[in-house]
């Protein structure tokens, strides 16, 4: 019986995520102009990582750009991404919902040994998925920005390159902050926003990469993504 209704709670979840990424793809794709330039490949087990200008960045991302409609045929065309376990405690019974649209709960705050642990786990878990062909989303800033500009990055984003030595996009996101207004929460349509997607970038794998080696890529990772946003 339990497996009865596991299975019809992941038909639902499945039936519930292309619908509300289909609505995701129609309010990037018609309600407002979305400009792709660059690669449009969008290759298996790859890490794709991007700035952060607005709370539905991840949406356009994995809704408006590379999940639909190819999630219909293929689920694993859906990239994984985070969300913070705060959201996760506070809306428990949206959590089928987050498993369908492959949103994995971080911890940001808390006991550092608990952080570490639960963050771990993330990365391992991301490590896995990696090497079975699915793909991940990362925002290496961890936050929006105040004023707009690319933050510094977070070196969760690199670890996760050299531990799994999967290839990594860069995804430069302009126009994004004017789709919902930082003190509002309806969003806007008949916006301009630009997407451009640069060529894989991959590094050498390591086990356990040092402090060092992370730095070194969270660098390259960064400076990356300026450029792009910074191409005419």
């Amino acid at each position: 019986m339990r497996k009865t209704m596991y299975a019809v709670a992941a038909v639902l979840g499945r039936a519930c995520a292309i619908v509300l990424c289909g609505l995701g793809w129609l309010y990037f794709r018609v309600l407002n102009r979305v400009r792709i330039n660059g690669e449009r490949m969008f290759p298996r087990g790859a890490i794709f990582y991007s700035n952060h200008q607005n709370i539905i960045d991840g949406f356009l991302i994995n809704m408006g750009i590379i999940g639909f409609p190819r999630m219909i045929r293929d689920k694993a065309t859906l990239p994984y991404s985070m969300v913070t376990r705060r959201y996760d405690e506070r809306l428990p019974r949206l959590r089928w919902l987050f498993r369908a649209l492959r949103l994995v709960s971080v911890q940001v705050g808390g006991p550092a040994d608990k952080r570490r642990e639960v963050n771990e786990a993330v990365n391992q878990f991301f490590v896995e998925r990696l090497r079975s062909g699915e793909r991940v989303l990362i925002f290496p800033e961890g936050r929006l920005p105040v004023d707009g500009s690319l933050g510094e990055f977070y070196p969760g984003a690199a670890r996760l390159a050299l531990m799994s030595g999967a290839p990594v996009v860069p995804v430069a996101l302009r126009g994004t902050a004017q789709l919902i207004p930082s003190r509002g929460c309806v969003p806007r349509v008949g916006k301009n926003v630009v997407v451009t997607i640069g060529t894989p970038l991959t590094f050498e794998q390591m086990e356990k990469p040092g402090k060092e080696e992370i730095n070194a890529i969270t660098r390259a990772l960064r400076a990356r993504l300026e450029e792009l946003l910074n191409a005419p």
